[in-house]
């Protein structure tokens, strides 16, 4: 697994195969459902969050989408129309999680933390972003999730750059050559925070286009457990517990009151 490009705060690519036709029309399925029947599946942190509740930063700029976000807690139950996607694609992203993780932790930057595979937990976003319509493109909205880092330690795309994703690098906005079959990687705000900034978090967005079809996509990140000990590079006067990070990040990017 080659992440050079991972610990310069780029993209890196992985050969892995996790392409399925079958996911998003199962994700299709959930999210036509009425929003009474989705919130059965609300569990605070995981589970289903409607649209107007998550934002990039600018709480009057709620983010054009709704999600499901599978974890690896146990008290969730799944709903049927995403067991399949529950079963298949987030168990392959758990087994590629681990090596992604193991591989981070052996740089130079990250190895005096003293974290192992058991201080993380992974959860999978299931971002639903509605069809283009004329209503949005009034509000004069650019884009549909704004700039912003992701939390973890890493994030995985697994089905490769889906259309309208942009990502910064080297002061530029880009999209990311994109391989269907191919996962990318980059790294989020905990592997920033880990190595005392020396591997930049990757901030990214997400344009409105004008394209017809739902956007979907499958973000996946490992997160630190509740107790976990976070100890920034050559600081460890300021260790932080995984609860507080990402308790600071949710109040950031959530309107509603959530505990993880």
């Amino acid at each position: 697994m080659d992440l050079k490009k991972f610990f310069h705060g780029h993209v890196s690519y992985i050969q892995e195969d996790l392409y399925d036709q079958q996911y998003d029309q199962c994700v299709s399925n959930f999210f036509i459902r009425s929003v009474d029947y989705k919130r059965t599946y609300s569990y605070g942190f995981g589970g289903y969050l409607e649209r107007g509740y998550e934002h990039s930063g600018d709480p009057t700029l709620p983010d054009m989408q709704e999600s499901y976000t599978m974890t690896t807690r146990s008290n969730e139950l799944v709903p049927p129309e995403l067991d399949f996607l529950h079963q298949s694609l987030f168990k392959k992203l758990c087994y590629l999680g681990e090596k992604i993780i193991h591989n981070i932790l052996e740089n130079e930057y990250l190895r005096s933390t003293n974290l192992s595979l058991d201080d993380f937990e992974f959860s999978m976003l299931i971002n639903y972003f509605y069809p283009y319509s004329p209503t949005e493109v009034e509000t004069n909205r650019t884009f549909r999730m704004g700039e912003h880092i992701d939390e973890g330690l890493f994030t995985t795309m697994p089905h490769g750059a889906v259309y309208d994703f942009e990502v910064l690098q080297e002061g530029v906005w880009s999209t990311p050559q994109h391989f269907e079959r191919n996962p990318i990687v980059f790294p989020g705000k905990l592997t920033q925070f880990l190595s005392g900034g020396n591997i930049p978090a990757l901030k990214h967005r997400v344009r409105l286009s004008e394209k017809k079809s739902a956007r979907i996509s499958y973000p996946f990140m490992a997160l630190p457990k509740p107790h976990a000990e976070l100890i920034p590079l050559g600081k460890v006067h300021e260790m932080i517990t995984g609860r507080a990070h990402m308790e600071g990040y949710l109040s950031e990017h959530i309107n509603k009151n959530m505990q993880y």
